[in-house]
């Protein structure tokens, strides 16, 4: 997970750079001037582009940094359960519990939290990065959509598997 916190912080320093490189609009006052300004706005336009790339990228990388802390979470439980004081039976669920207790957030926010950090991580140890990801148009809600539709996501990284089948209503004629 080390190199995940180093591309955190090189997505936030490229976000940084790109934030405060802003020029002041050329006024118009001439054909010159006109298409000076015309070529900033499309340097603008490329500019605010790789903003939003770095800041989605930063957005997966943060949601991943999630499991590392799950991890840590985890085993800061199974060191608990050793004492029978802490009464921890189940540091899975203890962990699950302790992560929604802090977060103040339901069961079903944590679980799906916890999922979709699960399935970045499997793509990051893949060799997939946040800005392929990025690159290819997905999005941190992306991760947290129903396993068919994720089946069908990751098909199209293994060409050699067998497409995932829609679910058939059945019905039977009398």
């Amino acid at each position: 997970m080390h190199s995940k916190t180093s591309e955190i912080s090189d997505a936030i320093s490229d976000l940084s750079d790109l934030l405060s490189s802003n020029d002041s609009p050329i006024k118009i006052n001439s054909e010159d001037s006109a298409k000076d300004r015309i070529l900033q706005w499309q340097r603008e336009e490329s500019r605010f582009e790789k903003i939003i790339m770095a800041a989605e990228s930063y957005q997966l990388l943060h949601l991943v940094s999630l499991v590392e802390i799950y991890e840590e979470v985890f085993h800061v439980g199974e060191g608990l359960s050793l004492d029978p004081k802490n009464n921890i039976k189940n540091v899975k669920k203890w962990g699950i519990e302790f992560m929604r207790s802090v977060l103040n957030i339901n069961s079903k926010a944590e679980q799906r939290n916890r999922l979709g950090c699960e399935r970045l991580r499997d793509l990051f140890n893949m060799g997939i990065t946040s800005t392929q990801l990025v690159q290819a148009g997905c999005r941190k809600c992306d991760f947290f959509v129903k396993k068919e539709y994720y089946n069908v996501f990751l098909f199209q990284f293994n060409t050699d598997a067998t497409p995932p089948r829609k679910k058939r209503k059945v019905v039977c004629e009398k």
